[in-house]
């Protein structure tokens, strides 16, 4: 059986060392590593899950100086074999911490976009939160006995604390020492986030498992806003956009919002496969309330094909800037043709070429069926359409702001149908970037 870990990673933090402390490092990992890896070790513990909630949770801490938070797990996971296990006294655990960034699941790793730098590349998210955390797995590992070595021979991105890319963009929500164990009846109890040093500003809220060697993460759907009687920042989340499409066609993309007055907006897209490119404007700055945003991409470029990531920034009126990135991508297909509404797909961008109503006594033009190759694309110009609805006027909840985005039924449940087998069978963790309506916004659906 051949065994996913995060040997990969581990492999790039080694080849940036090439000195001493990557030697020390690299014989630490592998051997963590390789005597499990031969047991056929099925991965991480069972990671935490999260109830559906709000696309922005917002918390008034001139109101309240704690927040519950809830989770849950459908089975106990706590046994330690020590063939494939490192037996410490916190395995098999859970601990929250609270990120200031869009959190994105890539393969065995996860990457990290802070809210607070438009123009950033991701950086990794460690598996590690402390050095002290590694030191002692490696010293109750029966490969590694008598095995020395100081906290100058670890990568910087390979433990949370101390990393420069996430200084002042991470807090715990439980502390290292009070680590949860993984019980159904544990994650009954909600999990009490003190907010009284957090700063205002917004959040992804995520779940560590700690399970050496192979820790891992799991995110909460939606984020968690922090403000306070004199700090407003602007907050929100892009929906899926995971999809095909095709130049002449635009992809719906719904963003839920809760931001100051005042407040502008400005879009961006990224092809993944061409960094050079840097990130390309596609929708103008324009103001923007709080609500759920409606929008129609089309890249001005018709040229290329791949995969495209979005990015949202929201300028508030005291100068800062909130960057939201999307979770996934849209495959983009060059070629020619007409273009057709539907619950994804949109025409409602600055030269769309639109299906006419009704063709050959009623048949109206499938936009699903393959187009012609091109070597030149019909539509001229990137443009979007955005309209903001009041949560007044949907009649949500202003204590805790529902603005929740409306998945696709058939990918989300083939997606959470494919994770949970896979879960089952490799018990890996999982990370789920959609987010889920709440009772308030799915009347609207």
């Amino acid at each position: 059986m051949r065994m996913k870990t995060n040997t990969p990673y581990n492999a790039q933090a080694c080849k940036r060392l090439g000195s001493v402390g990557c030697v020390t490092w690299c014989a630490t990992l592998l051997c963590l590593l390789s005597a499990r890896i031969a047991q056929a070790h099925p991965g991480p513990a069972e990671p935490p899950e999260f109830p559906a909630g709000p696309c922005v949770t917002v918390i008034d801490k001139s109101k309240q100086t704690q927040y519950d938070l809830s989770y849950y797990v459908t089975i106990d996971d706590t046994a330690i074999d020590l063939a494939t296990d490192i037996p410490l006294p916190d395995a098999k655990s859970h601990q929250f911490f609270a990120l200031a960034g869009t959190v994105i699941p890539n393969g065995e790793t996860f990457r990290f976009y802070p809210f607070d730098i438009a123009e950033s590349d991701p950086v990794l998210l460690p598996y590690w939160i402390t050095v002290g955390d590694v030191k002692r797995a490696a010293e109750a590992s029966t490969q590694l006995t008598g095995t020395t070595f100081s906290a100058a021979d670890f990568p910087h991105d390979m433990v949370l604390e101390g990393n420069a890319d996430f200084t002042g963009r991470w807090f715990r929500i439980s502390s290292d020492n009070a680590r949860l164990p993984i019980r159904i009846m544990q994650s009954s109890l909600p999990v009490r986030w003190d907010l009284k040093a957090v700063p205002p500003g917004a959040y992804t809220i995520a779940g560590y498992v700690f399970s050496p060697p192979y820790n891992t993460w799991a995110m909460r759907p939606g984020v968690v806003k922090v403000i306070d009687a004199t700090a407003n920042p602007p907050a929100g989340a892009v929906s899926s956009i995971t999809e095909s499409v095709f130049s002449y066609q635009g992809r719906r993309v719904q963003v839920c919002l809760d931001v100051p007055n005042g407040t502008q907006m400005a879009a961006y897209y990224h092809v993944e496969e061409q960094p050079a490119l840097g990130w390309m404007r596609w929708l103008d700055t324009q103001p923007v309330e709080t609500g759920d945003l409606d929008l129609c991409f089309n890249a001005k470029d018709m040229s290329f094909s791949g995969s495209v990531r979005l990015r949202v920034d929201l300028m508030a009126p005291d100068g800062s800037v909130t960057s939201l990135h999307s979770h996934d991508t849209l495959t983009w297909l060059h070629g020619k043709g007409t273009c057709t509404e539907s619950d994804t797909k949109c025409c409602s961008f600055a030269g769309a070429n639109v299906a006419t109503e009704a063709v050959d006594a009623g048949s109206v033009p499938d936009a699903s069926a393959p187009p012609e190759a091109s070597v030149g694309a019909a539509v001229d110009s990137g443009a979007a359409t955005a309209q903001a609805s009041s949560p007044a006027a949907r009649g949500c909840s202003t204590v805790l702001i529902d603005h929740a985005w409306r998945p696709h039924g058939a990918l989300l449940l083939l997606g959470l149908t494919l994770s949970s087998l896979r879960r089952r069978s490799l018990r890996r963790a999982r990370c789920a970037p959609l987010g889920k309506p709440s009772a308030c916004c799915r009347a609207r659906t």
